[in-house]
Parts: structure tokens; sequence; C-alpha cells
């Protein structure tokens, strides 16, 4: 009997341990295959942001195709920390189906500008035409040039004795005579009668006190003003004045506002397709003088993604909410309360130079 008991305590712990075996294989199988979709999904990151860049701009080139991928990338991201394997197989198929799109319209695109630059140049390199006598001139005188150069006439060798030098037949340049006469020698004299100045009359009058105090009372009050300003003025000394440093950022007070962010801001909204150009033929301002971003530029971002403000498009805002939602997969940048549209811009621009200024000093 205590055998009995003995062999089915030793089964029940086997089944246990086999149980317990099998879990772990299965969890082991399942981080293995969440490793490798994870390696999947940064391959395929870098691989579309070494083409095209952020991912917004995939939206410029093909909204469907730019829009399907942004959607896949984030649900693909969100189901590697699910359970479900089955669901994480279905996401991973999806950006797989989207990364080949996206794959797609980029290489057509490559192409489709490659033949565009190419006939530019082909139309631009036109092949002058030539006459051809004057061709035929050109090649004899540089024969004979040629000729000349190569049999150069032997001359002999002849001392020249320059005439002796005597000074008193040197002239200076001054004495040279010209078509004007020399007013210089002699003075002019003229014939126009002068009339003769009166001489003036002796005052016998006597000067009396009386007109001479209001003179005397203006004087005191010119003296008193010139102290006065010499004393409130300072000169400024030499270390005083401001640093680089200091002086860029006194201008507006704020570290966002530097030449080096109104650069980058220039060149983010350049390149943006809704601010890249205005006007009737495309020919206005573009950039930060965009008529549109002037007048977008100090509405706050949630006011602008609710479409609250004069002129509003369904264009507009899809565009900001798609180039908003991109930074925020990509680098987790959201916007802060009360922030305006431009303030945005400049933090995220801001963001990406102390990146690169960071991979240069590592």
């Amino acid at each position: 009997m205590r055998c009995l008991l003995q062999k089915k305590e030793v089964n029940e712990i086997k089944v246990e341990n086999k149980d317990y075996e099998e879990k772990t294989e299965i969890k082991q199988t399942e981080s293995a295959v969440n490793k490798k979709y994870l390696d999947r999904i940064r391959e395929i990151k870098n691989i579309v942001n070494s083409k095209v860049g952020n991912p917004v701009n995939l939206v410029d080139i093909d909204n469907q195709v730019g829009r399907e991928y942004m959607n896949a990338l984030l649900d693909a991201m969100k189901k590697l920390s699910s359970t479900s394997a089955t669901e994480l197989d279905v996401a991973m198929q999806r950006l797989e189906t989207a990364f080949l799109a996206v794959d797609r319209v980029v290489n057509e695109r490559s192409v489709s500008v490659s033949i565009e630059t190419k006939d530019e140049v082909i139309t631009k390199n036109e092949i002058p035409v030539v006459n051809s006598s004057e061709v035929a001139e050109t090649i004899k005188e540089e024969i004979s040039n040629k000729e000349a150069e190569v049999t150069p006439e032997i001359k002999p060798n002849i001392v020249a004795t320059p005439p002796p030098v005597t000074i008193s037949k040197f002239t200076p340049k001054s004495e040279e005579k010209s078509g004007f006469e020399n007013t210089d020698s002699a003075p002019v004299v003229s014939n126009i009668p002068v009339k003769p100045i009166p001489a003036m009359r002796v005052m016998t009058n006597p000067v009396t006190p009386s007109q001479s105090k209001p003179v005397t009372v203006s004087t005191p009050v010119v003296s008193t003003k010139i102290p006065s300003l010499a004393e409130e003025k300072k000169v400024p000394s030499f270390s005083d004045l401001p640093t680089s440093l200091p002086r860029k950022e006194s201008e507006v007070g704020n570290p966002l506002y530097t030449a080096e962010i109104d650069a980058g801001l220039d060149e983010l909204l350049s390149d943006w397709s809704l601010f890249k150009k205005s006007g009737l033929f495309g020919t206005g301002p573009k950039g930060r003088e965009h008529p549109l971003f002037q007048k977008i530029s100090g509405i706050q971002v949630p006011l602008l993604l609710a479409g609250r403000f004069e002129g509003a498009t369904q264009e507009i805002r899809q565009s900001v909410t798609d180039y908003m939602n991109g930074w925020r997969y990509e680098q987790g940048i959201v916007y802060e309360s009360g922030e305006t549209f431009e303030t945005y811009l400049r933090r995220v621009i801001k963001h990406i130079i102390d990146l690169q200024k960071q991979r240069n000093s590592a």
C-alpha cells in the first residue's frame, strides 16, 4: 500500500514538472518571437527613415500609403506587449504589406524625378552651331603661331649706348603749355567799376545799462544745463558690453528664438506643402513669410487642431495633425498646455539641433 502511494506521488510530481516545462518553453518561444518582430519593426523604421526622413513626408508623396504605414506601425508596436500571438502575426503582416507599398511608391517617385532631371539636362545642354570658315581661320592662326614660336629670329648682340642725360634740358610737367592761359603768373585785372564802401559811422550814443541786463540774465541759464547733462550721462566701458550668447538671447529673451532656430524653421516650412508657395502663380512669399503661417503661427495648438480659426480647412487640420502624430510616435514630443503653433515648431527644431550636436560630440 505504501509503495502504491509513493508511486502515485512520483507520477503527480512528474506531471507538474512536465506542465511547468511546457509553460516555460511557450514563454521562451513567445519572447523569442517578440524579439524577432521587434527587430523587424526597427529594421523597417530605419529603412523608411533613410529614404524619406520623417514618416510624415510619406503623406505628401501618397496620402493613403503614408497613413496606412503609420497606422500599421503603431498597431504593431502596441501588439508587441499583448499576449495573443495571432494578433501580433496579423499586425506584422499588415506592417509588411504597408512597407512594400511604401517601397514601391518611393522607388516610383525617385525614378520619375531622375527622368525629369535628365530631360532638363538634355534641353539645357544645347549644342552650339559653329561656322566652318571660322574654325578653319582659327586653326590657321594657331598653326602660324606655333611655327613662329619654333623658328625664332636670331639677332646679333648689339650693345646700345644710352644718350647722355643733361639736366638743363629737363622741363617739369607743370611748365608744359596747354591750350589755356596761365592765370597763376599774373592777376586778372577786371574793368568792372567798383563802388567805394562807405565808412561806418561812429556811434555817439552811449550804451545804457538797462539794455545790457537781458543779455547777462540769459547766459547763466545755458551754463547750468551743460554740467547736468555731463553728470547724468555715463560712457559705457568695454566690460559693460554683452557677450555673443547673451546678445543673441536678449533679442527676445527666449532661447527658442535664435538665428539658428530661425533658419531651421524657415527650412522646415519651405519644404512643407502648406507653406511651400503662395500667390496666383506660386511666386509669393514662402516659409516664415507665408500668409497662412503668419495667420496661424500665434494660434494655440488645441484650437488649431480643432479648426477653430478663420479660414480653417480639412487639408490644414489633417496636415498639421499628421505632422504632430509623426513626432509623437517617433520622438515622444507632444504639445504643452497653452502652447502656440510656432512655439511647438521651434521646440521641435531645437530638439533636432540638440540631437545633432550630441551625435557630433560623440
